[in-house]
């Protein structure tokens, strides 16, 4: 995850969900709460119908989950009354989205992978462009949010590298948009097979909403992650009438 705004900053706020009381005392987590983290299930035994109910991030914000798991469940990973659920993949609800691209909206015009031994069927399933929305991030910044899904498509554990350099936004003017957040960094981190890793990516609008918008398409890029060696997904931009 990466912070765009310094922790002191943060800190010194008065105002505000993470401001700083007077009558708080400043300690470390450890000493006033245990932490757990989240059990790592197995997708494929997700199910609408059978076994445990299981609260995923997704879900958090709301009063029910539609997911049960037709597994083994540990007694560490059960949630007991008074529990705080943190979700760390940077679903936080703090955005309020204007508008959502429709699927046929979004085209993913380049995928070039590397010469492996997965099909290219495999290759295919291992990086998806799940969700773009346009709207206003932490009630100032107006913003596109990227959702990529990335999916172990092998019979063997991978390792994740993940970290901004391989993302960015541009249009078919050139211009390009400054990441203001990126969340499911990770290196070093192991991917089972057949499970899913979600990353979120915010990009500050650079002009692309609105009136007077003189480019027509916006690009998400993604270079160097392999297996993938460069996607590429267009959608239009959002100009409205002058």
């Amino acid at each position: 995850m990466s912070l765009v705004v310094p922790l002191q900053e943060i800190f010194a706020e008065t105002k505000g969900l993470l401001a700083n009381h007077a009558s708080w005392e400043r300690t470390e987590l450890g000493n006033v709460s245990s932490v757990v983290n989240g059990y790592p299930f197995k997708s494929s035994l997700f199910n609408k119908d059978k076994g445990f109910p299981v609260v995923r991030i997704r879900d958090l914000g709301s009063d029910r989950t539609e997911t049960r798991y037709d597994g083994e469940v540990p007694k560490e990973a059960i949630i007991g009354d008074g529990d705080l659920l943190l979700g760390m993949d940077g679903i936080f609800r703090c955005c309020e989205w204007k508008f959502v691209y429709r699927t046929n909206m979004i085209e993913r015009i380049e995928f070039a992978t590397e010469p492996v031994r997965s099909s290219p069927e495999q290759l295919n399933e291992f990086l998806t462009l799940s969700r773009l929305a346009y709207g206003t991030a932490d009630k100032t910044n107006r913003a596109f949010q990227v959702d990529l899904a990335i999916k172990n498509t092998s019979r063997d554990p991978i390792l994740l590298d993940l970290n901004e350099r391989f993302f960015s936004m541009a249009d078919n003017n050139g211009r390009s948009a400054e990441l203001i957040y990126f969340c499911c960094a990770s290196k070093g981190d192991a991917l089972p097979p057949g499970e899913v890793r979600t990353v979120q990516l915010f990009f500050r609008d650079a002009g692309w909403h609105g009136k007077g918008v003189s480019a027509s398409a916006i690009f998400f890029r993604v270079r160097g992650f392999l297996p993938v060696v460069s996607a590429s997904w267009k959608v239009p931009t959002l100009a409205t009438a002058n």
